[in-house]
């Protein structure tokens, strides 16, 4: 039964397809798991199995077509799916039960897709963790008492454990892409406008985009081809081509250029073992015969505080009706994120405004000379707990999303897949950007670099 759970999204859908495996042992081996690990995970708020195996037998016996007929996966819970109780991770939404799909999990039901059910997150996606919150935190299956990450870390966690074959997730300054990294799974934050929003609990009208969690590129880019798609009922949607993202995953990427830009690498500063990582996994790029090349984005220091002012902002109105009338609802730490943007100006929103200008068009003069920017994912890999402590004790530092909150503010396409694991075992992150709408170039390369490693395909010991 583990096997099962551990297949690619790529091998399941060929197997299926086949008539070699049925979508209810697909998705009763999964649910098996479930109840057999996830008390110690805690990638779940909600677990539905009786709504997961209706549909894994309607599947079977509807016609239904396509790479992810059969395939069980799971939504972060602020993703609104109807029927299934949607909480946001808080008590503020601890019943509210949707009376409509949000426009993602439409697209991923209409493809095949069996939700298994609703995945752990910091309250309403901005908060710290603790064992005193409404939802009792995730933890890391590669070692419980290390951090899975923030706001998607059940998400993150599930797909690690074998939990779920992909997750649904969010991420307005690096909420796919920190758990991708300390859990070692793949997370992918496409263009902004790419996938449509409608049904999320918000946080920033400017600053969400709605991504996957996979355990390969492959996974992500034959996902990405459901999920992608214009949304009517969502502001930020483009009409932009969509495509069969997996199509030409697997060419070669010989000549690609990669942009390192090691002056704000050494800025931030970087753990011993990340930055011996990321090296090697530049190497592993030049031996496909890409040129990687030293560059520079003058401005890329401002991105962060000015995607965190803009999501603060953003989020104290989206919030300010539920915090005058629930303020009792929302935890300590939730509340002392959310109420923070009450206090920035309207010079402090504009000031960030500016800088997203500034970044975009630096980094838009970037892609005219490289094809990808590698990053680390991470400065550091994932911290110890603590998970005893009360709300709001647990904090990242501000350099964790140095990498990762510049790609929320201008919009481009990020992925973050494993590059190296620490001395103690933990997984290290390597991140791509690449051009707006770029996600097939930017899935063949970090395709390619999975072709030559076995790090995505290795498995936490819980």
């Amino acid at each position: 039964m583990p096997d099962l759970c551990f297949l690619s999204i790529a091998e399941a859908a060929r197997r299926i397809a086949g008539g070699d495996l049925n979508p209810v042992d697909l998705t009763r081996a999964h649910l098996k798991r479930i109840a057999t690990l996830d008390s110690e995970v805690r990638s779940y708020i909600t677990v539905t199995p009786e709504v997961a195996l209706r549909q894994a037998r309607g599947v079977a016996t509807e016609g239904v077509s396509g790479r992810l007929r059969g395939i069980p996966i799971s939504y972060k819970d602020l993703i609104a799916t109807a029927g299934i109780r949607t909480t946001g991770g808080s008590r503020v939404y601890a019943d509210w039960i949707p009376a409509k799909d949000a426009h993602a999990v439409a697209r991923m039901r209409r493809s095949g897709a069996v939700t298994l059910g609703k995945a752990t997150l910091n309250e309403f996606a901005f908060s710290g963790t603790s064992e005193q919150d409404f939802i009792k935190p995730a933890r890391n299956p590669w070692n419980t008492a290390q951090s899975p990450g923030l706001s998607s870390s059940g998400s993150a966690a599930g797909v690690a454990a074998g939990l779920a074959m992909a997750s649904i997730a969010t991420d307005s300054g690096g909420s796919i892409r920190i758990p991708a990294s300390y859990c070692g799974v793949t997370g992918l934050k496409p263009t902004y406008g790419l996938v449509g929003r409608s049904g999320v609990l918000a946080l920033s009208y400017s600053c969400d985009h709605v991504g996957i969690l996979a355990r390969s590129a492959e996974d992500a880019a034959i996902v990405l081809t459901s999920l992608a798609g214009y949304d009517p009922e969502d502001p930020g949607s483009r009409r932009v081509p969509t495509r069969d993202y997996a199509a030409r995953i697997g060419e070669p990427v010989r000549g690609l250029h990669v942009g390192v830009c090691r002056s704000y690498m050494d800025a931030v500063g970087l753990a011993r073992e990340v930055r011996a990582a990321f090296e090697a996994a530049l190497d592993v790029f030049r031996s496909f015969g890409t040129q990687v090349r030293e560059v520079e984005v003058p401005h890329l220091a401002y991105a962060p505080a000015a995607d965190f002012t803009i999501l603060r902002v953003e989020g104290f109105n989206i919030h300010l009706k539920n915090l005058r009338e629930k303020r009792q609802l929302y935890g300590a730490s939730a509340f002392r994120q959310i109420a923070a943007g009450g206090f920035l100006s309207t010079v402090d929103y504009y000031r960030a405004l500016q800088a997203r200008t500034l970044v975009i068009s630096e980094m838009n003069r970037l892609f005219q000379t490289v094809d990808v920017l590698a990053t680390p994912t991470t400065p550091r890999t994932a911290m110890p707990g603590p998970f005893d402590k009360p709300p709001g004790d647990r904090k990242v530092a501000g350099n964790d999303v140095a990498f990762l909150a510049p790609f929320n503010l201008s919009g481009h396409p990020a992925v973050s897949i494993p590059c190296g694991f620490t001395e103690s075992g933990m997984p290290i992150g390597l991140q791509l950007i690449g051009r707006p709408f770029g996600e097939a170039a930017l899935l063949r390369a970090a395709h390619a670099y999975q072709k030559a490693t076995d790090l995505h395909r290795r498995r936490p010991g819980i």
